[in-house]
């Protein structure tokens, strides 16, 4: 990859294939949009910590709480498939 226009690369060809004219300008924005996120919404880092506080019980709670219709903890670990699975709009 190079910092020009006509840069050879296979990213860069697929993207002025899609009507980019400059890739890396596109690259080099997005990568500083990326870097203003606070590392917990940052989709480059691996988040592989679970809450703590969301113990084996809670767990248990919940899935009583949902036999009775009643509020439930919110567990942080999600597995997703796709990350766009993941947005919410409230």
């Amino acid at each position: 990859h190079s910092r020009r226009r006509n840069c050879a690369c296979q990213s860069c060809r697929a993207n002025r294939a899609k009507g980019c004219n400059a890739p890396y300008k596109c690259q080099e924005e997005a990568v500083k949009m990326l870097n203003c996120l606070l590392e917990k919404w940052d989709p480059r880092k691996q988040v592989n910590q679970r809450n703590p506080e969301f113990t084996p019980q809670k767990r248990e709670d919940n899935i009583a709480a949902l036999a009775d219709d009643k509020p439930v903890t919110f567990d942080p670990k999600i597995h997703l498939i796709k990350k766009v699975d993941g947005f919410r709009i409230f």
